[in-house]
């Protein structure tokens, strides 16, 4: 049975103790890829959030750019958040 790329591997065939760790992909090679590749794009918002906030009360010359660049950054990880909900929840495979 094929979804349209090789890499689909049915419900059936896929080991039940990792059945809740499905979205992350369909091998635990490509599981653990992915799930290093979000962690690091996290972990950078999440820097930048902080140094942003950092400069925003250190240096008022620049406020209106450090408040911008924490507005894009927090836009950013809530449309990730979002998305990864949209995906876990109509997408279980």
């Amino acid at each position: 049975m094929s979804h349209g790329f090789s890499g689909y591997q049915s419900q059936q065939l896929c080991d039940p103790r990792l059945q809740p760790f499905r979205f992350l992909g369909p091998t635990i090679r490509s599981a653990v890829a992915l799930t290093v590749l979000w962690l690091a794009a996290c972990l950078l918002h999440a820097c930048l959030l902080y140094f942003s906030a950092r400069s925003l009360f250190r240096n008022g010359q620049i406020a209106v750019l450090a408040t911008i660049l924490i507005l894009l950054t927090l836009l950013t990880l809530l449309s990730t958040a979002a998305l990864v909900h949209i995906d876990c929840k109509y997408d279980p495979d």
